[in-house]
């Protein structure tokens, strides 16, 4: 979800992604990792990198894919297992794509787009205070 800035409305994709990232990190709503595949039809993400917890714990949290074919896909996870030192995540509603190898992605507890709307509120309130570049 893009960020919105001015008036007329500017749309800001990259930098909304950092402005939400920065927030996801100081909630302690971020973990991010790359992915080792998934399932055809985007049914499942894999991945050994996130070994920390048991796998169980991520169900009931979004995940957000951040590169690769499937890039912003956000979905529900469903329930999450680790077998074999292999965590899998299966969404409710698959991807919108296989999820492939060295694809990167973030978990969180809260909606990523929760995040957004948030930004783009108070965005909206400061805009008339803040100082705006026209660069010619």
């Amino acid at each position: 979800m893009p960020i919105i800035l001015g008036d007329p409305v500017t749309v800001v994709t990259g930098g909304g992604r950092s402005l939400e990232g920065i927030l996801s990190q100081r909630l302690g709503d971020y973990i991010a990792s790359t992915a080792s595949g998934g399932a055809g039809g985007g049914t499942t993400l894999t991945s050994t990198a996130l070994m920390r917890q048991p796998g169980a714990a991520y169900a009931g949290h979004y995940c957000e894919i951040t590169s690769g074919t499937a890039d912003e896909d956000v979905r529900l996870i469903n329930t999450a297992t680790i077998s074999g030192g292999t965590l899998t995540l299966t969404p409710y509603n698959a991807f919108s794509a296989a999820i492939a190898n060295a694809v990167t992605f973030r978990i969180h507890r809260f909606d990523p787009a929760w995040k957004y709307e948030a930004i783009n509120e108070v965005l909206r309130e400061i805009k008339s205070v803040i100082p705006v570049e026209v660069v010619e």
